[in-house]
């Protein structure tokens, strides 16, 4: 929308209706906020024009910094202390951190992403995109600096500034979530195509080190070169995808992990189990694992929140005892289980088993050991 010359309030509009949906629409609207700064140093000389930029600038910061102030309005309707509790959860997952910790902590997420280490997110095979993207900006930042080649520089100027500025807003938020990574992957895209498809910018490499005639560069690039990478790229696309279904139609099915936990667990009382549980269970009856994270370290605290809570079953998977013997590898997932002892306690105490069966791929969430063993399942009613 910006590129085509839209107005700003048209321009904001998707940003701000995203701000409702999910705070990441702060990392999008870097970016474009960018281009109409970037849009100042392009104007002519007519003061008229350079006015008009500057206008488009405020309206559209203004409608987002409307949207974000009327989505915080109707947080604090919702919970008076919304900002305390925000803010705390912030800082859980590294939104509190110093901006030198969040800088020091790109460079990790990225070597995450390129190595496909996760703990329990699904992460794809990005490496294509991280080298399609790098070679474009590269080959993009050649073609702005190269003085022989200056058509198009504002296009080019805000191109590079996409990847830039959304880097920029990721290490500013410093919460480094796997799902951030596919704001990059437009930019990657788009770089590349431009280094592929930019007339200026092959003749300027072809014409520069080989001196071909323009007539057989042309036949080069349009029926060998292009054709041949478009080619590769949708062999590697359908292979990749083909390598996922047929992954996933090994898995058990969701369904058949629902019926067994809605077979097995009747009565009233809560459960205490893995969020990926939730769909089995009415609203409110169900006690995840992460909200042990805040129990003392005093004796009995998690049978005094059992019995407050009137927790009447336990739905314990084997990734926990693989949790807190690794201690603190995985401690991302849970917080750390050093309640993990006083559970087992309670099981053997009070504890009668209902029901045992594996899951690989339910009970372990850590992507990396999922369907490497018969990870089990167990199901404990709780007497009072």
């Amino acid at each position: 929308l910006k590129s085509r010359g839209r107005r700003p309030w048209i321009v904001a509009l998707p940003l701000a209706s995203a701000v409702f949906i999910h705070p990441n629409a702060f990392i999008v609207a870097i970016p474009v906020g960018m281009m109409y700064l970037l849009d100042n140093f392009f104007s002519s000389t007519s003061y008229r024009e350079t006015k008009c930029k500057i206008r488009d600038g405020f309206i559209f910061a203004a409608i987002l910094g409307g949207s974000a102030a009327a989505a915080i309005g109707f947080s604090f309707l919702m919970d008076a202390e919304f900002l305390l509790h925000y803010i705390s959860f912030g800082d859980t997952v590294g939104t509190g951190d110093s901006f030198l910790t969040k800088l020091i902590g790109l460079p990790r997420f990225l070597g995450k992403m390129w190595g496909g280490r996760a703990g329990t997110y699904y992460l794809a095979d990005v490496r294509s995109q991280f080298v399609l993207g790098s070679l474009g900006f590269l080959m993009t930042t050649l073609h702005l600096l190269l003085p022989f080649s200056r058509n198009h520089r504002e296009t080019t100027i805000h191109l590079l500034s996409v990847p830039i500025a959304l880097t920029a807003a990721m290490v500013m938020v410093g919460k480094y979530g796997p799902p951030t990574i596919t704001f990059l992957m437009p930019a990657a895209y788009l770089l590349f195509g431009f280094a592929l498809f930019s007339s200026d910018l092959r003749t300027t490499i072809f014409r520069r080190t080989v001196n071909w005639r323009p007539v057989v560069l042309r036949f080069i690039c349009r029926k060998v070169l292009i054709p041949t990478v478009l080619l590769l790229a949708v062999l590697f696309l359908c292979f990749s995808t083909v390598k996922t279904l047929s992954e996933s139609i090994k898995t058990q099915s969701y369904r058949s992990y629902i019926q067994f936990l809605k077979g097995n667990i009747n009565g009233e009382g809560r459960v205490l189990a893995n969020l990926n549980t939730a769909f089995a269970f009415e609203y409110d009856r169900l006690v995840i694992w992460r909200d042990l994270e805040n129990l003392n370290n005093q004796a009995g605290s998690l049978e005094s929140l059992i019995d407050e809570y009137d927790v009447r079953w336990i739905v314990l998977p084997e990734e926990l005892e693989l949790i807190y013997n690794t201690r603190p590898v995985w401690n991302g997932i849970y917080g750390n289980p050093r309640w993990y002892p006083a559970l087992l306690e309670i099981i053997v105490n009070r504890g009668v088993p209902v029901a045992s069966e594996p899951f690989p791929n339910y009970a372990m969430r850590i992507v990396p050991f999922m369907n490497r063993s018969d990870w089990g399942l167990d199901i404990y009613r709780i007497d009072q």
